[in-house]
């Protein structure tokens, strides 16, 4: 949500939300937040009471385990409109809450991974985009993020952080490939690492122009065998163990007007990053429009891009967030004049 600029409801069937960034993600980050009309919830709210929980979150049932991160485990209230304390505890796996023992939320896992492109930093915070210098060159940092969430003790694992480099589109071979190898020993302040520590990596590599950067970071998680719990004398085995945790980020090493050509499902493809078992002849064409990409060039379909688009502001049929190059909120001359400027990079 932090980057939501504003959410405005044009009519009954359509809501317009504005970002503050420029990113092929942006469909995901709106897809994944849900709207729930106020005429369907408000009255279910209005008529729950602690004696008549029409809403289950004021009385909820203890048996009742789901499959969410958070289980809850209390809640005060004396009715709607006052002041609701709510408890709520990690539905990690093994968890014993109200006497009920969850096998865990079913997307989690004990190590979280990320990778932040922290240089260069764009004027609009591209967070996917490293434009070259006059040189044809950029430095572009990565920074590796490796956080424990596991809250029965240690994890231990290899750290590997590799940057593929491929060429122009369509992408042909690996050009390069940067390896930080086996880096376990270098995050020795965090290892084993204890619940809720977090250690990071970064890499450097000089880029050249037109080029895409795959960063794919995998950590292996080697030990322990698994935990005793809460000094029960129950072990818990560790379900993880010899599991490949994989994070992916992409670079492009482009200018920022180079807004289109290919799509992100296509990338993935072409790098051989698409989730296993999708095939790219799955996803439909519809798909493919909603997640655009660059394809390290500048040239026609870049201006066409912004010329479907021209005259438009948001909310408007046609609008084309990407094709709003300056972030001025509206598609005119000077959108399609900044892209005209770089034909032919």
């Amino acid at each position: 949500m932090q980057y939501f600029r504003s959410v405005e409801l044009i009519d009954p069937y359509t809501i317009e939300v504005l970002l503050d960034i420029n990113s092929i993600w942006a469909a995901g980050w709106v897809a994944g937040s849900l709207v729930i009309p106020e005429h369907i919830w408000e009255p279910i709210v209005a008529e729950s009471t602690v004696l008549n929980p029409v809403v289950q979150g004021t009385t909820p049932d203890p048996n009742i385990i789901g499959s969410g991160p958070f289980r809850w485990v209390s809640g005060l209230g004396s009715g709607v409109g006052s002041d609701i304390t709510v408890t709520m505890a990690a539905n990690t796996p093994g968890s014993v809450v109200r006497g009920i023992k969850s096998p865990g939320y079913y997307l989690y896992y004990p190590v979280y991974t990320q990778v932040v492109q922290t240089s260069p930093v764009n004027t609009y915070g591209e967070p996917n985009y490293a434009v070259p210098g006059s040189n044809g060159y950029v430095n572009v940092t990565w920074n590796v993020i490796l956080r424990n969430l596991f809250v029965w003790g240690f994890l231990t694992g290899t750290l590997t952080v590799t940057v593929l480099e491929f060429s122009p589109w369509p992408p042909g071979p690996v050009i390069t490939a940067y390896s930080s190898g086996p880096i376990a020993e270098n995050l020795s302040t965090a290892s084993p690492y204890p619940m809720g520590s977090s250690a990071t990596y970064s890499m450097t590599v000089n880029c050249t122009k037109k080029e895409l950067y795959v960063v794919i970071v995998t950590f292996h998680i080697e030990d322990p065998l698994g935990w005793f719990i809460d000094n029960t004398g129950l072990f818990f085995p560790n379900p993880w163990i010899s599991d490949t945790i994989v994070w992916v980020h992409y670079t492009w090493v482009t200018l920022l007007v180079d807004i289109g050509g290919t799509d992100m499902y296509t990338v993935m493809n072409d790098t051989g990053t698409l989730n296993g078992g999708v095939g790219i002849g799955s996803i439909p064409s519809y798909l493919k429009l909603d997640a655009p990409a660059p394809d390290l060039t500048v040239n026609i379909k870049d201006i066409s891009i912004a010329a479907k688009a021209f005259g438009t502001i948001p909310g408007q049929p046609g609008w084309s967030s990407i094709a709003d190059v300056n972030h001025d909120y509206k598609i005119d001359i000077r959108d399609i004049s900044l892209i005209a400027k770089q034909f032919g990079f």
